[in-house]
This record gives C-alpha cells, structure tokens and sequence, in this order.
C-alpha cells in the first residue's frame, strides 16, 4: 500500500494543518520526487530522534515526541515521529519496574494516527494506578498526544506551550481533475458494491462521505471518552469545556480543566525523584 492511500483510509488524531502537510509530502514522495531533508523537515517535523527513554534517579522519562503512528515506517523516519507500539512496551516496562518509583511523559507531538492510541493511553492508565505517572506538555500536547496523555495522575504544560485539539478526522484527494487533465483514465474492477467507495480517482459521493463522517465520530466519541476516564469528569464536560477541536495555551487549558498546572519538565521531574 502506499503512503498516501494508507493515509487517506486512517482516522487520524493530528492538527489538521499537520495533517495538510504529511499529505502533500507522502503524496510527493509516492509520485517518485524526493524533497531535501531540511523542506521536509521545515513542513512535517525534524526527522531526527530527539531522545530515548531515561532514568533520573527513580523516575523513568519516557519521550513522545512527534507524529504518533502504530508502526514505525517510512512517515516516522522522516518526521522524528513515534511508533505507539514501542511506546506502549516503554510504558510497561517502567510500570513493572521495582526500582522506578515515578513515570514521566516529555510530550511534544501534533498527535497523530488514532491506531494503536487506545492500547498505549490505556497502557498508561493501568501504570498509574501502580506509581505516578506526570505527562507533560514540552511545547505541544495536541490531538491524539493529549488523548495519551490525559490518562496520567496529573497532566502539566510547560509556560507557552499549547494543548489540546480534541478531536478527528479522515481526509480523501479526489484527483480525477488531474487525471483528466494528465490524460489519465482510471477505471476499478471490484466486487461489492462499497469495495472502491472513496476511491482518489473520482469526487467523494454523498454516501461514502456520511460512512467517513460516522468513522469520525465513533473516533470522536471514543477519544472523548477517554480523556473523561482520564480526568475523571462526564464525557458531557469534555465535550463543551475542551474547546471543541480547538488547541489552546496552557493558561486556557488550565481553566478548562485539561491540565492540572504550569511547569517545566525539569520541575516536575526533581519533585518525584527520590
């Protein structure tokens, strides 16, 4: 599968301006144009790894920086993004660990591709009913990043980051303009009258917009059910206090509720180190 049709059948958790950019530059690299590292860098993310989980003293500091996606492949290489599946295992393994007594969470993310999501903030639930767990914004908790990490005992942003973004989505290219214009055309043999629906090379019809539209919400309704589990208030307040797919300042995140304070991640990790 492709990098841009793997994108256009995920539900995604992600800054819709990040979201906008990813897609331009897999649609690029599908069509065989290899963009210079620093442009790439300049429209998705750094495309280098930031850091590696550490210890300090008994706390274990666990990094999410950049895209989230299930599996690391060719969009987190180029992005410094994170695979959720090594996540959840780093996750775990700070749990069950004896000699940490605390975990904290760097986060610095756009969020990314809702799968895997739900097995890594639940993995980070069930640690923190075993030691505190601390997620801190280190200049941006966004998406499905916040998703993660409003399951942790106290969320924290760093002064000036930005928090938030609850909400998602799914995007489909309808190329056909420029099918026709290329003098391309493209014709789908399937079985099943869905099978092609939402296709890139023809206009998204009516009904397989509404299928689109009902995967976003069951998304939407699972992503604020979590971070209700997680703040421990109705998914009701989640709904009209978080800012409706908004990203905010930390000072707005603070009087809506979706952190628990202002600091800076050196902070929070000298106050659990023991």
């Amino acid at each position: 599968m492709s990098l841009t049709r793997w994108l256009e059948d995920s539900l995604w958790a992600i800054l819709p301006g990040k979201l906008e950019a990813i897609a331009e530059v897999v649609r690029r690299h599908d069509a065989g144009e290899r963009l210079p590292a620093p442009e790439i860098a300049a429209r998705v993310g750094d495309g280098q790894d930031r850091g590696l989980a550490r210890r300090s003293g008994s706390v274990a500091v666990i990094p999410v920086y950049g895209i989230l996606t299930q599996r690391a492949n060719l969009l987190t290489s180029f992005s410094g993004g994170t695979s959720t599946e090594i996540l959840t295992g780093k996750v775990r393994e700070a749990a069950a660990d004896p000699s940490v007594t605390a975990i904290v969470l760097d986060v610095d993310s756009p969020g990314g591709s809702v799968a895997g999501i739900a097995e890594l903030s639940g993995a980070v639930f069930t640690a923190r009913r075993r030691k505190p767990v601390v997620a801190v914004a280190n200049s941006l908790m966004a998406s499905a990043a916040y998703w993660v990490g409003s399951q942790a005992t106290r969320v924290v942003a760093a002064p000036l980051s930005m928090v938030g973004s609850i909400g998602t989505l799914m995007v489909h290219v309808d190329q056909s303009g420029a099918d026709e214009k290329a003098g391309i055309k493209v014709s789908t043999v399937s079985s099943g009258r869905l099978k092609t629906e939402g296709n890139p090379h023809e206009p998204l019809s009516d009904e397989a917009r509404a299928h689109m539209q009902s995967v976003v919400d069951e998304g939407y309704r699972k992503f604020v059910a979590a971070v209700a589990r997680g703040r421990g208030i109705p998914p009701r307040t989640v709904r009209t206090r978080s800012g409706e797919g908004r990203l905010m300042t930390e000072t707005d995140a603070m009087g809506r509720g979706l952190i628990d304070g202002v600091g800076t991640l050196d902070e929070q990790i000298r106050a659990l180190v023991k």
